[in-house]
């Protein structure tokens, strides 16, 4: 009798996994890309708006490692200067948030930096925590302290609630993505490979979306201490095989630098519409995909030489590196046609999507 209640519990046990998976699997919108030779971006995005940024005596810029654009202003990391620049939308330098140290206020180096909107805070994660600033006035509020013993592990963090944190951690932890709580550290997503930091996290309708580990291809979304996958992309034979996805950094050198397949997405954003991709292909070449999320169609291709940095409702932001844009570029006629960039310094552009041209 024990005997088969157990068996039928178990049974149950499994149906409800199944229906489960399945539910998950009807929730996840699948887009196919199987071209990737798409190449008329000049007719495909459409520049509404642009600001060449201010360098200034306390300012000096050369590449971001990070930029958000926040309502009114740009928030800037800067590769060199290891320093954080505060723009407005015409460009104008503003302020240089926080400084580089050891006191409690200052950041030994910055690993990621996000905005809390609700909050009104600027945070920076480095070796010791998260370092967090006035959105306004950019003063030093407070330094907060993770769950986990071993802060250093964390290489990129999303915001999720009052001191909670997602994280994606280096290769010492047996877990990709934790969520951190001021109770504890918790493992959403078990890794099966090295892991290759990406710009792992973005945010889109309040909701935080969390990129795939290096190998695979999907986006989740985080709802309720769960990772819920909501976009799979199939890129058919072109997809790096399961059987040579890297597990230490010597096959990961190997495998990275090889001349086949798509490797990875390592940036995305979303409209109400278009989600944008940045996956790296054969080569370590740089891919940039636009996908309409109702009808499927796409621009897949070479990516062009801007910066996608974020987005809203219905526009992409982006950066503008001048100095690296041959004359002759698509690019450089436009925005040299309607505004008067300086050569030398980033341009920060907002555009739309012709889907007329895909």
């Amino acid at each position: 009798m024990r005997t088969s209640i157990k068996i039928i519990l178990f049974a149950t046990f499994i149906s409800s996994v199944i229906l489960s998976c399945d539910e998950t699997k009807k929730n996840t919108k699948v887009f196919n890309l199987l071209k990737s030779d798409f190449s008329d971006w000049a007719g495909l995005i459409q520049i509404t708006d642009s600001a060449t940024l201010q360098e200034t005596d306390s300012c000096i810029i050369s590449y971001a490692d990070k930029c958000i654009s926040s309502r009114d202003t740009i928030y800037f990391w800067d590769h060199k200067m290891k320093a954080i620049y505060c723009f407005n939308k015409d460009g104008k330098y503003v302020r240089t948030i926080g400084n580089r140290g050891r006191s409690a206020s200052e950041y030994m180096d910055i690993k990621d930096m996000q905005i809390n909107e609700k909050e009104a805070t600027l945070n920076i994660l480095d070796v010791m925590g998260i370092l967090t600033y006035d959105l306004h006035s950019g003063k030093f509020m407070n330094r907060k302290k993770f769950s986990s013993s071993n802060s250093i592990e964390y290489e990129r963090f999303a915001i999720v609630g009052k001191d909670s944190f997602l994280c994606f951690t280096d290769n010492r932890n047996k877990y990709s993505i934790v969520l951190d709580t001021p109770q504890k550290k918790s493992g959403l997503r078990e890794s099966k490979r090295f892991h290759f930091v990406t710009n792992t996290f973005y945010s889109f309708n309040n909701k935080c979306k969390v990129l795939a580990d290096y190998g695979d291809f999907y986006i989740e979304e985080y709802t309720n201490g769960k990772l819920i996958p909501v976009y799979e992309i199939n890129l058919g034979d072109k997809a790096l095989p399961d059987d040579i996805r890297p597990k230490t950094f010597k096959e990961f050198e190997i495998v990275d630098g090889s001349q086949d397949y798509f490797k990875c997405i390592t940036n995305a954003y979303e409209t109400s519409r278009w989600l944008y991709l940045l996956i790296i292909g054969p080569n370590q070449t740089y891919y940039q995909a636009f996908i309409n999320k109702e009808t499927g169609k796409y621009a897949f291709g070479t990516a062009m030489s801007i910066s996608v940095i974020g987005a809203d409702e219905d526009s992409f932001y982006a950066l503008i590196y001048p100095e690296l844009l041959p004359e002759d570029s698509f690019i450089w006629n436009i925005i040299s046609s309607g505004f008067r960039p300086n050569k030398q310094t980033p341009i920060f552009i907002k555009f739309r999507i012709n889907e007329n041209k895909i």
